[in-house]
């Protein structure tokens, strides 16, 4: 109670929160969460505070079963054409935005063992979903989702990564193996120094390459000549402000600083309202016409 999200076609925000005045405080709705959270998974049902309000997919449905069906149905109108499946996110890519930064991780000094039970629940319930929806023959890949770094440095200290994302992402990332997926990475942000352990975790794929992050092409070739590399065309600066002929040559630089080869040509994060449909089109024309 007291969690406002705001709606618009195709994201959502938690535009309001109760106010709480102590960790205590949290610690009581975190409790409140978890119980929601382990209910939803013995009913197989959607848990909306258990995942990240940004149009998703499967926010407007009740049950797993349901998304299942939706998602083959949409998918097999498509004709060959493949949709992502709902986006597997990182427990801390609800905990942060539930309880804002200060919040979580003031809660997370001060009651350390209910919030390692709550990132367990947050991911127990991904799990599930994995379990239900699962079904490689509909769509053989799938993505997890991680917030990993600002535009210099990761969000979390290598021992929070280590300690508590490594593992429960390394979980998830078995489990959609275990049902014959090829996994995507979507670590958003800054993310040098833990590529090779989401690498070693299984991943076959890593996304979005963010020059704007220290990110570069021609770089993680160079260190990684076997990964596929996927989302290199900015949409904050030059999908939303930028010319087609500037898109198409930052689409032809990306193919060919990939050594022609392993890269997927798209959006760093997707195309959002402010995108100019001329240059949206600009960059998959000039990928689909690409002479390899």
């Amino acid at each position: 109670a007291g969690f406002t999200y705001q709606f618009e076609w195709w994201t959502g925000h938690l535009v309001e929160r109760p106010k709480f005045d102590n960790t205590a405080e949290i610690e009581v709705s975190v409790q409140r969460d978890m119980e929601i959270i382990y209910k939803a998974i013995e009913a197989r049902r959607v848990c909306p505070i258990a995942r990240q309000h940004a149009r998703l997919f499967d926010e407007n449905y009740e049950t797993f079963d349901q998304v299942k069906a939706e998602y083959a149905r949409i998918t097999r109108k498509l004709e060959g054409t493949l949709m992502l499946p709902p986006e597997d996110v990182n427990f801390m890519g609800v905990t942060a935005e539930r309880y804002d930064e200060t919040g979580w991780w003031y809660f997370y000094t001060d009651y350390p063992k209910t919030a390692v039970r709550y990132m367990d629940a947050l991911t127990d319930y991904q799990l599930a979903v994995i379990d239900h929806f699962a079904c490689a023959e509909i769509c053989p890949f799938a993505q997890i989702s991680v917030p990993t770094g600002t535009s210099s440095s990761l969000l979390y200290s290598p021992e929070f990564f280590t300690e508590h994302i490594f593992p429960r992402e390394k979980k998830k990332i078995d489990r959609w193996k275990k049902h014959g997926y090829i996994v995507m990475a979507f670590l958003d942000g800054y993310k040098w120094p833990v590529i090779d352990e989401f690498l070693r975790a299984g991943v076959d794929e890593i996304h979005p390459c963010e020059s704007y992050c220290k990110m570069d092409v021609r770089k993680l070739r160079e260190k990684y000549p076997e990964l596929v590399i996927s989302q290199p065309i900015d949409c904050a600066g030059l999908l939303a402000f930028g010319r087609p002929a500037e898109v198409e040559q930052a689409v032809i630089r990306a193919i060919e600083d990939a050594g022609r080869r392993k890269i997927i040509i798209g959006s760093t994060s997707e195309i959002h309202p402010s995108v100019k449909v001329e240059n949206a089109l600009a960059m998959y024309s000039t990928a689909r016409g690409y002479a390899l």
